[in-house]
C-alpha cells in the first residue's frame, strides 16, 4: 500500500503557495488583472485541498461528498482563466449576457454533480475502487460529464489563445509575462488530457498534482519576478522551454523570431534571422539563398497555411532517427497597426507523432476482437453500413452469412476453455484464408462469425458460405497432442438493399436460416428467403 501522505503533502504545499499568491495579488488589486489572478489562485488552492481530502477518504459516501465539494472549485477554474487572460491582455470584461452564458456551463456542471443521484447523467455509476494501492473514487462517465470536458477544453484553449495573441502584439516584456502564464496552464491541462486518455494508473487525477509545479511557476512569477509590478525577464525563458515550436514572421514571410523547439521540429533554418518561408507560396519574392531556392523541411507547408489565411494544417517530415514525424501547425495573423502591410503571422508547431500513433492504435483496438484478431461486431456494423450505402446507390446485391460452430459447448466441457479459445483462433485463421479481399469477416459473438459478401447474389453468397463452412471442417485442430474435430452451420441471405431493409434485416434473415440449418442436422449451409 502506498502512503497517501506522499500525495497529499505536495497538494497541501501547493495549496499553501496558491493561497499566498492569491493574498499577494488581492493586496495589489489596483493593478490590472491582479483581482482575477487572486480568484484564479484561490480556486486552484481549493481544488488542491479538496483533492487532498479525496485521497484521504476511505469509503464511497465520503468520497462522493468530497467530490461534490471539489466541483465547487474546479467547475469555475476554466472561466476564471478566461477572465484573467482578458484582464491581463487589457481587453474589456465580457458583457453581462456573455458572462451569463459563460457561467451557465460550470453552474450546470455543479447542479448535475450535486443532483446526480436523481438522474445519473453525470456519473452513470460510482463505486469504491480497490484495484490500486489505496481506495479511490471509481465512476462511469455519463453524457453530462463529456459536456463538462468539452467546455473545460474550450475555455482553457480560449484563455491561452487570448494570452498568445496579446503576447504577439505586445512589447518584449509584456510578451514574456503572457507566455509564462500560458506555460503555467499547460501542466494541469496536459494532466487532464492524460487522465481522460486513461494514461494515469489507479484513477489518479494528475490535474491537482500538476498544480504543485504550476504553483511554483506562478510563485516565481509573482514573488521573484514581480508579475504585477515589473515586467519580468523570465518570459523569454518560458517561450524557450515550451515543447511547441513557435515562430513569428513578417508580412513577407521572413522568420523574425522562433524558439528552440521550432528549430528542433523544423530544422536550424527556423532560427536563422530573416530566413524566408519561400517563394513557393508567394510569401517571398526573392529565392531563398540559404537553400538554393529549394524548400526547407516544413517551410512550404507553413507558407501555404499562411497564404490560405491561417488556420491549422497537419503534415509529415522525416524524423532525425528515421521514420516520419507528424506535426500540426497553427497560424494566426498578428496585427501591429492600421497598415495591413505591417501585419505578420504567428505559427505554433506541435509534434503529434505519439498522439497520432496512440489514437490509431486505440482505434484499431476498439474495432478488433482480442481473441481472434478479427474485426469485432461494432466495426463490422460500421463497415457493413458503408457497403450497404454503396450497394443501395448502385443497385448491387449484398450477401450476409452467419456461421456457428456446432456443439462448441462440448469442446469447452471436454477439453477446457483454453482449447475452445484455440479452436476459435484456428477457425478465424481458416476463414480469413478463403475470403475475398472485399469480404468483411467478424467474430459476431461467442462461437458465431458473421461475413458480408459485397456484390454477391443469393447463389454466390451460398457458394461463398459453403466454402467457408468446408474450410472450418477441413482438418482437425491440434491441441496439446489431441485432435479437435469441429464443424459448423451457416445461415445465408442475399438481396439488393431496399428502402425498408437494412443490415439488421439481413442479419435477422441469415440468423433464421442458421436456425434452419441446425434444425436440419447441422454441418450444412441454408439460404434464407
Amino acid at each position: 500500500m502506498i502512503d497517501t501522505n506522499l500525495l497529499t503533502l505536495p497538494l497541501l504545499l501547493s495549496a499553501g503557495l496558491l493561497v499566498f499568491a492569491a493574498a499577494y495579488a488581492a493586496a495589489r488589486r489596483r493593478v490590472r488583472s491582479a483581482t482575477e489572478f487572486a480568484w484564479l489562485m484561490a480556486a486552484s488552492a481549493a481544488y488542491c485541498l479538496a483533492y487532498a481530502l479525496e485521497l484521504d477518504s476511505r469509503d464511497l459516501p465520503g468520497l462522493e461528498a468530497v467530490v461534490r465539494l471539489e466541483y465547487l472549485a474546479t467547475s469555475y477554474l476554466p472561466l476564471l482563466w478566461i477572465l484573467f487572460a482578458l484582464a491581463f491582455s487589457g481587453r474589456p470584461k465580457p458583457r453581462p449576457a456573455l458572462l451569463a452564458a459563460l457561467l451557465a456551463a460550470p453552474t450546470v456542471t455543479i447542479l448535475a454533480v450535486w443532483s446526480n443521484e436523481l438522474h445519473g447523467l453525470y456519473y452513470a455509476r460510482t463505486w469504491l475502487r480497490t484495484d490500486g494501492p489505496f481506495p479511490a473514487f471509481g465512476f462511469e462517465r455519463g453524457p453530462l460529464y463529456w459536456l463538462t470536458i468539452a467546455y473545460y477544453q474550450l475555455y482553457l484553449a480560449a484563455g491561452n489563445i487570448i494570452l498568445v495573441r496579446h503576447a504577439l502584439r505586445s512589447t518584449r516584456a509584456s510578451r514574456r509575462q503572457a507566455l509564462m502564464a500560458c506555460a503555467g496552464s499547460l501542466l494541469p491541462w496536459g494532466g487532464n488530457i492524460a487522465y481522460l486518455l486513461g494514461l494515469v494508473p489507479w484513477g489518479l487525477d494528475p490535474g491537482p498534482l500538476a498544480m504543485t509545479a504550476t504553483s511554483l511557476c506562478f510563485a516565481l512569477a509573482v514573488f521573484r519576478l514581480g508579475l504585477f509590478e515589473l515586467v519580468p525577464a523570465a518570459r523569454d525563458r518560458a517561450i524557450e522551454s515550451l515543447r511547441e515550436g513557435f515562430l513569428v514572421t513578417d508580412g513577407r514571410g521572413r522568420v523574425i523570431d522562433a524558439n528552440l523547439a521550432a528549430a528542433a521540429l523544423l530544422g536550424p533554418w527556423a532560427r536563422r534571422e530573416d530566413e524566408s518561408l519561400g517563394a513557393e507560396a508567394g510569401l517571398a519574392r526573392e529565392p531563398r539563398a540559404a537553400s538554393g531556392g529549394s524548400a526547407e523541411p516544413g517551410a512550404a507547408e507553413i507558407a501555404s497555411l499562411i497564404e490560405a489565411g491561417g488556420g491549422e494544417a497537419e503534415f509529415s517530415l522525416p524524423a532525425p532517427g528515421g521514420g516520419e514525424r507528424r506535426l500540426v501547425a497553427q497560424a494566426f495573423r498578428v496585427r501591429v497597426g492600421r497598415r495591413k502591410e505591417k501585419d505578420g503571422w504567428g505559427v505554433v508547431v506541435r509534434d503529434v507523432t505519439e498522439t497520432a500513433a496512440l489514437l490509431a492504435k486505440l482505434a484499431l483496438l476498439a474495432g478488433t476482437d482480442e481473441l481472434t484478431g478479427l474485426c469485432n461486431r461494432r466495426r463490422f456494423f460500421e463497415e457493413a453500413a458503408r457497403e450497404f450505402a454503396h450497394a443501395s446507390r448502385e443497385g448491387r446485391s449484398l450477401g450476409v452469412a452467419i456461421l456457428d460452430i456446432d456443439h462448441f459447448k462440448a469442446v469447452n466441457d471436454s477439453y477446457g476453455h483454453a482449447a475452445g479459445d484455440e479452436a476459435l483462433r484456428a477457425v478465424a485463421a481458416r476463414l480469413s484464408k478463403v475470403l475475398r479481399e472485399a469480404d468483411i469477416l467478424c467474430r459476431y459473438g461467442g462461437e458465431e462469425f458473421a461475413v458480408l459478401f459485397p456484390g454477391a447474389d443469393p447463389a454466390a453468397a451460398l457458394r461463398a458460405a459453403e466454402r467457408l463452412r468446408l474450410a472450418i471442417g477441413s482438418a482437425p485442430i491440434l491441441w496439446e497432442g489431441k485432435e479437435l474435430r469441429v464443424t459448423s452451420s451457416a445461415g445465408v441471405y442475399a438481396a439488393p438493399p431496399g428502402r425498408e431493409s437494412g443490415l439488421d434485416d439481413f442479419i435477422e434473415r441469415a440468423d433464421a436460416a442458421l436456425y434452419a440449418a441446425k434444425e436440419a442436422g447441422r454441418d450444412r449451409s441454408v439460404l434464407g428467403g
